[in-house]
């Protein structure tokens, strides 16, 4: 079972936003290197592998940035829950195209927390920042990175949401 990260957008019209209109030319470039592999007549969505994979770029975000106390979602610190690729479901969510400081918790069945919301552009924010120690990463990183930054700057672009489903 694999997670599945989805911006209802065809991927031809996310690489025309982002070719026209993207002003960082790093993430520009690495948009369109990903996005020009893919069919671009379908809509965009990626996998980071099994909700695993997820956990692996959560794991190597936190040692980037010396966090030695984060654990995979266990026992999250306030530096932690500001985190929006840190504090985010790992498999029902969105990522909304605005601009918010901490992701936000949506209750259901009395204390179960069942649905977050995470900003797309701190998301795209954090997954840049783990640019700097890209060779650092461990072997099978570039293509989870890969499938989280693309549906990311999509969602920036097109002003589309990403869904975790």
């Amino acid at each position: 079972m694999g997670l599945d990260i989805r911006v209802n957008v065809k991927v031809g019209e996310a690489l025309e936003e982002i070719r026209s209109d993207w002003e960082n030319e790093l993430q520009k470039n690495e948009a369109i290197r990903i996005l020009e592999k893919m069919g671009q007549h379908e809509m965009l969505s990626t996998r980071t592998g099994s909700y695993a994979g997820l956990h692996v770029l959560r794991l190597e975000y936190a040692r980037m940035k010396t966090w030695t106390d984060y654990s995979a979602g266990e026992n999250l610190t306030p530096r932690h829950l500001a985190s929006h690729l840190l504090n985010h479901s790992d498999c029902d969510g969105w990522y909304l195209p605005e601009k918010f400081d901490s992701p936000v918790w949506c209750k259901s069945d009395g204390d179960k927390y069942h649905v977050s919301i995470g900003s797309s552009y701190r998301l795209l924010e954090e997954l840049c920042e783990m640019l700097a120690c890209k060779d650092q990463w461990p072997e099978d990183m570039q293509w989870r990175w890969d499938a989280l930054f693309v549906v990311a700057i999509a969602s920036c672009a097109t002003r589309t949401p990403v869904e975790f489903h």
